[in-house]
């Protein structure tokens, strides 16, 4: 009986050992949370994962920066070899139109004009690294500066660069170095440069022009521009425009004098004989046979006579119709020119002791005193831009 107690017991013991080794729950407990399809299979969960949302960030859009016209590098003048810069001498020069005479330095790119700008933008959208001298002149007019004296020495040269500025499309102009000796007008040969100006890739014209035809002389140069296409808002450049000199020519030597002998004294200087100053007449016509077509033949005109020696001028006008003058006035070298009026200005004639020549300087006339000139003609309506200006408050009829 007792061991059948003690055999139940253990049997009991081992109900109770197999229970504690069991698993909690069913498999079917354990995966509640796998999808299982129809036939039981377990499948993985196809739902999609939403992904976080980027956040908007401003990103800057970098600004444009300002594009630069190329730079033409050019060798500025070597130290030592500028006899004269016209542009730092600028406003030493007289600059005018034919009409009237400018400030200076004028408002840069205005017409009627003289200004100087560093670095200028050329037509063709380069820039340039020298300064210039920019000159704007009216429709059908120039632009003329006449610098102080200046004596040549041997191997000298006028050096400049050559240019129309932006936004000129069309350079219609004519550049020339011209000069008064002794207060008579004169054009430099093989200085004058018209349109078609020979602009090189680089949008300019080097120009070197040697003075040997001028060694010793003491001269007061002319820097013209002349608009000859009828166009508005032209603008001529002069480019470091300057006087080389040769630092190896071989300078004239002045002569010595020899100094006066005690012994032999010079005999006393005669006084001058006193200068007669006795007025002359200068009489003649205004010829309209070549005049232009915005000039009406026999219209009414301001003829002006400008002294070569002191500088003076006079002047006497005309009645339509009736072309002749005569002008009574101290006796010395003139030049005459003649003024009349056009659409949206005046216009110029000058003498130049011909006919119509297209390239002549103006003609001096010598009155002598109690003199007379005679049957004058003023003719060469070539070069309207060229000739003096007409002084301020000189009328024009």
């Amino acid at each position: 009986m007792k061991k059948s107690r003690q055999f139940f017991l253990l049997i009991l013991l081992l109900i109770v050992v197999s229970a504690c080794g069991s698993p909690s729950g069913s498999n079917e407990n354990n995966q509640a949370n796998i999808p299982a399809n129809e036939s039981g299979a377990i499948v993985e969960d196809e739902t999609p994962t939403e992904e976080p949302v980027p956040t908007a960030v401003d990103t800057p859009i970098p600004t444009a920066e300002p594009v630069s016209p190329p730079i033409i590098i050019y060798p500025p003048p070597s130290p030592g070899t500028v006899a004269y810069d016209f542009v730092e001498q600028i406003c030493s020069a007289q600059w005018s139109s034919s009409i009237s005479f400018f400030t200076c330095p004028g408002v840069s790119g205005a017409e009627n004009s003289i200004s100087r700008v560093d670095n200028p933008e050329l037509a063709n959208g380069l820039t340039v690294n020298l300064p210039a001298l920019l000159t704007v002149p009216m429709e059908n007019n120039g632009v003329f500066g006449r610098y102080p004296a200046f004596t040549v020495s041997p191997g000298d040269e006028i050096r400049a660069l050559l240019a129309c500025k932006e936004p000129s499309q069309e350079c219609t102009v004519e550049f020339s170095i011209e000069y008064y000796k002794n207060g008579e007008f004169f054009g430099y040969p093989n200085a004058i440069f018209q349109q078609p100006i020979p602009i090189g890739p680089d949008g300019y014209h080097e120009l070197v022009v040697p003075l040997n035809g001028l060694v010793g002389e003491s001269v007061e140069f002319l820097l013209s521009l002349r608009e000859q296409g009828g166009n508005k808002n032209q603008q001529g450049l002069w480019i470091s425009p300057y006087i080389y000199r040769d630092p190896n020519a071989v300078v004239i030597a002045p002569v010595a004098t020899n100094p006066p002998d005690q012994n032999n004294p010079s005999p006393t200087a005669t006084p001058e004989e006193e200068k007669d100053t006795t007025p002359g007449v200068v009489s003649g016509w205004v010829d309209f046979t070549s005049s232009p077509g915005n000039v009406t033949n026999g219209q009414a005109v301001t003829v002006m006579f400008f002294n070569q020696e002191d500088f003076t001028w006079w002047w006497v006008g005309t009645a339509f119709g009736n072309s002749n003058f005569q002008m009574t006035m101290p006796p010395g070298p003139y030049v005459v020119t003649a003024y009349t009026s056009v659409s949206g200005g005046s216009i110029s004639v000058g003498y130049t002791g011909g006919g119509q020549t297209c390239g002549s300087g103006l003609a001096l006339v010598n009155l002598e005193p109690n003199g007379r000139v005679e049957n004058l003609v003023v003719t060469d309506w070539c070069n309207p831009g060229s000739w003096p200006s007409r002084p301020g408050g000189v009328p024009l009829p």
